[in-house]
């Protein structure tokens, strides 16, 4: 046995040796900082592309050439991507074990009953087995470093209370109950009873009511009580008849998708700053760092030395995309020939740097 496992070392071992020496006269997609990606590797995901049900979906849809060169173009874009972002990660001291990736490739899994249904969902994505784990490594990467970059960003006290200030409405909370209907007599009928109650009836009144009557099983069950909301978390209807109400009154029926609503206004608060001041940095910060990771991509794009082989098409920093430079553009053009400033090897010709 141990002999037998040594022999297939020694011949992955030869096999990697091959690979390496045809690497090096490999013609190139796309370099990053003199590091190959060949034209084989793109030719063979598209290989594996061309057998998935992902393939078979957009080519009933769109010429397979057409297919056949956006994937080459997205796939070029990803690798390079990969190959930018992962240095840029690990200068920053962020590393993404394989603990990490195995976690979520099993979380991702645990969404499907059984390891075909997640093979065929793959399938279904142009996707393989064998590529998601380096997929879940980028996607990991990318996150840790806006994570990393959000940690760097904190607004100022004066930052933070401004936004406060000039956000009240969206601090200010309602609290209500209600009984949904379905027909406008019983509504109008229940509506006119809890409005003649006395002040020191309502409370039990309405909550029976909402216990009896009401069509909307979560609130029914605790008297009609729907707790504190904010802004935007009802529909526009209810929000807008709750805000006229005064402290304790009880609406006419007000009509909405589900029905029609009885609503009586119970609190109206203003969230203090203090208790909102975190979810504030939060969302300021959120904002910052999504603008810092752009900046930190495109200059990392523009500092790197990517060359795209011009059958590809060109990079784009800004997008980080690899697109057709012109109209005329062709998938399967020819390779850049020895004579072009494409150098020895079959290289390809560096992307024109931008503007900035």
């Amino acid at each position: 046995m141990k002999t037998k496992l040594l022999a297939l070392l020694g011949a992955a071992a030869l096999a990697f040796a091959a690979c390496a020496d045809a690497e090096i006269t490999a013609p190139a997609a796309a370099t990053v900082d003199g590091e190959k990606i060949t034209v084989d590797e793109v030719e063979r995901a598209l290989a594996q592309f061309e057998d998935t049900g992902q393939f078979e979906a957009l080519t009933a849809e769109e010429e397979p050439d057409k297919v056949r060169r956006q994937f080459q173009q997205g796939y070029l874009s990803q690798i390079v991507r990969r190959k930018i972002m992962r240095p840029l990660a690990e200068e920053r001291g962020l590393e993404v074990g394989r603990s990490e990736v195995d976690e979520s490739l099993e979380a991702i899994k645990a969404d499907f009953p059984s390891d075909q249904e997640f093979e065929a969902a793959l399938d279904q994505q142009g996707l393989s087995p064998g590529q998601l784990p380096e997929l879940v490594r980028d996607q990991l990467t990318e996150e840790a470093l806006r994570e990393d970059l959000q940690a760097e960003i904190e607004p100022s006290d004066d930052d933070l209370q401004s936004f406060y200030d000039e956000n009240v409405d969206r601090y200010t909370q309602t609290k209500a109950s209600h009984i949904l209907l379905e027909k406008r007599g019983q509504a109008e009928g229940v509506a006119s009873e809890l409005q003649g109650a006395k002040p020191n009836q309502i409370d039990k009144l309405f909550a029976q009511q909402a216990r009896k009557l009401s069509q909307d099983p979560g609130s029914g069950k605790k008297g009609g009580d729907l707790g504190y909301f904010g802004a935007g978390q009802l529909v526009p209807e209810f929000e807008q008849a709750a805000e006229e109400l005064e402290l304790g009154e009880v609406s006419d029926p007000v009509k909405s998708e589900f029905g029609f609503h009885i609503i009586r206004l119970t609190d109206r608060r203003l969230q203090p700053f203090e208790e909102v001041r975190e979810q504030i940095a939060q969302e300021l910060s959120g904002a910052e760092a999504e603008d810092a990771f752009q900046e930190l991509m495109v200059q990392a794009y523009e500092d790197a030395d990517v060359r795209v082989n011009s059958r590809y098409g060109e990079l784009d920093p800004e997008t980080q995309r690899i697109a057709d430079a012109t109209a005329e553009d062709v998938p399967g053009a020819e390779e850049p020939s020895e004579t072009t400033p494409a150098g020895e090897g079959g290289e390809p010709p560096a992307t024109p740097p931008s503007d900035q």
